[in-house]
């Protein structure tokens, strides 16, 4: 009976385990955010490029109002709407560009 019952146990164990062992990893993508201060413009240039991992980014939907956020482009497809601005890049990855804004100086 006790071995039984240790049988059972170990069967029960792996298949815990292997559950854990089998489970899919969730899906990446890669994002990089890249500043280029421009001081003589008075703005700054962003870009946020995006590439293909074993998922990819399907959108983004971004607070950019007008007056601030300026010179908005990218791969894919980018749709201004008032104040927002939603971004769907291409399968692949692409890349959203634009400029911000920067009407001070910090003091130091």
């Amino acid at each position: 009976m006790i071995r039984i019952l240790m049988c059972i146990s170990v069967v029960f164990a792996l298949a815990g385990f292997t559950t854990q062992a089998g489970a899919t990893a969730a899906p990446t993508y890669a994002l990089n955010y890249t500043v280029a201060f421009l001081p003589e413009e008075g703005v700054a240039a962003i870009d946020i490029s995006t590439e293909r991992g074993t998922g990819r980014l399907i959108g983004l939907d971004l607070d950019m109002p007008a007056d601030t956020y300026r010179k908005v482009a990218g791969d894919g497809d980018v749709v201004r709407s008032g104040d927002r601005v939603q971004w769907l890049p291409p399968r692949a990855g692409g890349s959203l560009r634009y400029r911000v804004l920067i009407d001070h100086r910090r003091g130091n």
